[in-house]
Parts: structure tokens; C-alpha cells; sequence
């Protein structure tokens, strides 16, 4: 709904954008295009240049969504060392295409 994602885009902080996003109605077919999405809205995060620079720097290091409230898809529960770590996976896909990208630029 346009007003849910209006609200969730001009919360005052990261935390009430959340609280409100975990409100939002949910799309039908959200289970089949989570990843997706997230990876396009990581590609444009880093297609900053100084936070491109920023992941580029981290080489290649193992790259983890460590958390304390048990997201296992996302991340990595940091009490059981269980999970997915789709976002850490996203996050090293985007710094090896920005990688390739800088290199072709030469």
C-alpha cells in the first residue's frame, strides 16, 4: 500500500522504520522475490562511491549478518551460529560486481 511504504520511508529513524515495516501488508508472492529485491536495493546502496569503496575494502572476507534476535534467513543467529546469511551472500555478490566493474574501468 502506498501510505504503509510512505510511512516506513520517512520514519525519523532505521529502528521505527522496522517497527512500521513490520506492519506493512505483505505482497502475495513476497516469499518468491525477497532475495531479488534485496539484492537490487544492495546494488543501489553501494552504487554510492564511498560506500562501494567501503565494501571493496573488506577484500575477501567472509562476509556475515551476525545477529542477536534470531534472524536465520538474513543472517547468522549469533546465540546458535545457525543460518542462512542471505544478506552476507548479497552483500559479497554486490562488492565482487562492483570488483569486475572497477577492473573493466582501468
Amino acid at each position: 500500500m502506498p501510505g504503509e511504504r510512505r510511512r516506513v520511508r520517512e520514519a525519523k529513524t532505521p529502528g521505527k522504520a522496522k517497527r512500521l515495516g513490520k506492519m506493512l501488508t505483505i505482497r502475495p508472492d513476497w516469499e518468491n522475490i525477497r532475495l531479488s529485491v534485496m539484492l537490487n536495493l544492495v546494488r543501489q546502496k553501494f552504487s554510492d562511491p564511498e560506500l562501494g569503496r567501503k565494501v571493496l575494502e573488506t577484500g575477501d572476507a567472509l562476509l556475515v549478518e551476525g545477529n542477536d534476535w534470531g534472524d536465520r534467513f538474513w543472517g547468522v543467529d549469533l546465540k546458535s551460529f545457525e543460518g542462512e546469511n542471505h544478506l552476507g551472500k548479497i552483500l559479497m555478490k554486490v562488492r565482487e560486481e562492483l570488483r569486475l566493474k572497477r577492473g573493466n574501468q582501468v
